[in-house]
């Protein structure tokens, strides 16, 4: 028993409370992608970094018309579909301690569209670009955030028509701040993948944090929370939550955040918190992505008033913060990256011969490959324009939206096919041209090398193999000079490694 107590201890100061998602990656040899599961798989708490709310210095209320609804029935129709932008700021060599790629990006819109599509909230993603910028890796404060937009203005970084995101490597308050409301967005690197971009999209939506403070507190009975606090009905009063770490490994008496038989509790039993009226607080809502100190992988989920108020300020505010960062659904069926392969390489030849317009050369000709990528986030589903056969639905899981290594749904040499996206819509069909072309790409090589196998009877084990040198090969009278009365199969190679072969029978 003593033995195993001192494991625990160990255990329990190795993951001390200094330790850090970036401490994590770094010490584990981690991608950005592998780390929630190191944490659950390890049953680690590690704290999150709080938030600075910063109201948009720019922001001029026109229409405050909330109706502190609580009712997902509230909720209209409407579908919004917003671009979305990413900026990853490097050293000036065009480096960084936390690499962030595309693979990063795309699982970071997968979780914006995966947290904001039930309330009719689409992003579509449009690109993301490198800030090579030494003295914009660590942001300050908020002041400093807003001069990163000016600058990002200034130097023509900033994507007008999009909700642009700024990746730093460090922002020193917490994990990261947000215009609230607005389209301009900063996340600490080590925290894309948590729960912190869920949080700031929101303050972007006008979401204050859940303990917000005011100069009347909200009660715990919940009797003005319509007038104070987060100004959301349905979030319970709270406030600032004490996250110790990873103490909290098994959970006890004393903290405020209980993790237990892998639940994650609100516990004020031996904390006393009490609201400005002395009634203690029983029930904060420690998984709700506005709650500002939690650990990292606990916060989960918006409350119906939460998504109410989202929608209700892009209503607000939509011919003005909103009106350029709009696109629309047909959007969401077209793939964000697209290209054409097939005048390169050994793959997909479809044939090759002797190019008759350029003597010494061969013509191959390939099948095109049309390379599609489809952002992460949706079910999507594929069919045949012309019978509605259906061709494929990749893997239905929140996180894996692929068949590829790479997470990206690709798909190569298909005809015209309809899409359909079933978080949009089961009924609707978008189309999109994902390839599909009855010709072929030809490219006329050079001929480096070759070999000509002569024998008199076809078929035959005695024959005489010529080796041709890249002078031999592309003799135009290759042909006249050869042996007459004997069959000959004359092989000529590119420099690529394309051969091609032809058999002729000279009789005279």
């Amino acid at each position: 028993m003593k033995n195993l107590k001192l494991l625990l201890i160990l255990l329990m100061s190795t993951f001390s409370y200094a330790q850090t998602v970036e401490s994590l990656i770094k010490q584990n040899n981690l991608k950005l992608s592998e780390v929630k599961n190191f944490i659950k798989q390890n049953n680690l708490q590690i704290p999150i970094d709080g938030c600075v709310e910063f109201p948009n210095p720019d922001y001029k209320t026109i229409n405050s018309n909330y109706s502190k609804s609580k009712q997902r029935k509230k909720l209209n129709k409407t579908q919004y579909v917003f671009n979305v932008y990413f900026h990853v700021i490097n050293k000036n060599n065009g480096t960084r301690e936390i690499p962030i790629g595309e693979n990063e990006i795309m699982d970071a819109v997968a979780l914006l569209n995966i947290n904001y599509n039930p309330i009719n909230i689409f992003f579509k993603y449009i690109g993301h670009g490198a800030i090579n910028d030494s003295n914009w890796t660590t942001v300050r404060n908020s002041t400093a955030f807003n001069n990163l937009r000016k600058y990002a203005i200034a130097n023509d970084y900033y994507v007008n028509e999009a909700f642009n995101i700024f990746i730093c490597e460090e922002y020193v308050p917490g994990a990261g701040v947000a215009f609230k409301p607005g389209t301009m967005s900063l996340i600490e690197d080590e925290d894309l993948l948590n729960s912190t971009l869920q949080h700031e999209i929101a303050h972007n939506f006008l979401i204050h944090h859940i303990d917000r403070a005011t100069n009347i507190c909200e009660y715990v009975d919940g009797t003005n929370s319509d007038t104070t606090g987060d100004l959301v009905i349905d979030t319970n009063a709270a406030h600032k939550l004490v996250v110790k770490g990873a103490d909290n490994i098994v959970g006890t008496a004393d903290d405020e955040v209980v993790y237990s038989n892998g639940i994650y509790t609100y516990n004020n039993f031996k904390n006393n918190r009490v609201d400005c009226i002395n009634t203690p607080y029983t029930n904060v809502q420690i998984l709700n992505y506005m709650a500002t100190n939690s650990y990292l992988g606990i916060r989960k989920s918006f409350t119906n008033g939460q998504e109410i108020r989202m929608r209700e300020t892009i209503e607000n505010n939509l011919m003005t913060i909103y009106a350029n960062v709009q696109n629309n659904i047909s959007s969401l069926y077209e793939p964000y990256y697209s290209t054409l392969l097939g005048a390169e390489g050994n793959e997909n030849i479809y044939s090759t011969r002797d190019d008759t317009k350029i003597p010494g050369n061969i013509l191959i000709c390939r099948n095109p490959v049309f390379i599609k990528k489809f952002q992460k986030g949706f079910d999507y589903e594929f069919y045949t324009f012309d019978n509605w056969d259906y061709v494929n639905t990749p893997t239905n899981t929140v996180f894996d939206f692929s068949k590829t290594d790479n997470d990206y749904i690709i798909i190569e040499n298909k005809n015209r096919h309809a899409v359909k996206i079933n978080q949009i819509n089961n009924n609707i069909i978008g189309y999109t041209n994902l390839g599909g072309s009855k010709g072929h790409i030809c490219k006329s090589e050079p001929a480096t090398s070759g070999k000509i196998i002569s024998q008199t009877k076809f078929g035959s084990h005695n024959f005489h193999i010529k080796d041709l040198n890249e002078k031999e090969v592309i003799n135009p009278n290759l042909l006249r000079e050869l042996e007459s009365g004997k069959y000959h199969i004359i092989q000529k190679t590119t420099k690529s490694g394309i051969t091609t072969q032809r058999t002729i029978y000279k009789n005279h």
